[in-house]
């Protein structure tokens, strides 16, 4: 695949990515589960899923605007925006997907979009676009840092307000040692996708299979 190709596909991504959100926000706007708005707002920017989102906008926003901009950034970067959604999507699927018992067409658009679209939107970038690199094994530790002051932000909102982003952090009705075993199971599940995600691009980087090493 050629540059143009990469710029159509970045084009897609900035879409579909941007329209999730905008439908996800716009469920909000009618649903009274929450009756202030403001705080339906905040509530909004508060989950995992729209935050990781939206940094995966923001990075194909700038892969537009600047030039070579997914080749030059650091693969911190890059294998953040990957796994981020992707666990976003994975805890979706496996964990909240059953008892989720929203309605109506935009709700349900927006979920699709977030939660399985996005997710494989970003793998199939990764693979066919971004160029292969010998990833350092402490990628996969260093990832760690936004989903984990992402989990205790959330986390003590929820205590603070009573009201939690999640069924999994709800202490009151699970109580502190199954959620702290839950975001323990949640974090070793993100360290060993970092694993394989570095795992991978060594891989690939070393037999330069998907090398992706598109001129400018």
């Amino acid at each position: 695949m050629n540059n143009n190709h990469k710029k159509i596909y970045e084009v897609f991504m900035v879409i579909i990515i941007w329209l999730s959100l905008v439908l996800r926000f716009v469920y909000l706007l009618r649903d009274n589960s929450i009756p202030e708005l403001s705080w339906r707002i905040m509530d909004f920017f508060f989950y995992f899923t729209i935050e990781s989102n939206m940094i995966a906008g923001i990075y194909f926003i700038f892969t537009l605007i600047v030039k070579d901009f997914s080749r030059k950034n650091h693969p911190l970067i890059s294998g953040a925006v990957l796994l981020y959604v992707l666990i976003a999507g994975l805890v979706y699927i496996t964990m909240l997907s059953g008892i989720d018992t929203r309605t109506g067409i935009d709700f349900k658009t927006a979920n699709l979009l977030l939660h399985y679209i996005n997710p494989l939107g970003v793998i199939f970038y990764w693979l066919f676009f971004i160029k292969k690199e010998n990833f350092k094994w402490i990628y996969s530790i260093l990832w760690l840092t936004f989903p984990l002051v992402y989990f205790f932000i959330a986390f003590f909102k929820g205590i603070i307000t009573g009201n939690y982003q999640y069924p999994f952090m709800n202490v009151v009705k699970l109580g502190y040692t199954r959620v702290i075993i839950i975001g323990l199971v949640i974090t070793l599940i993100l360290i060993v996708l970092g694993v394989l995600f570095v795992a991978a691009n060594r891989l690939l980087c070393k037999y330069g299979i998907f090398k992706n090493d598109i001129k400018i």
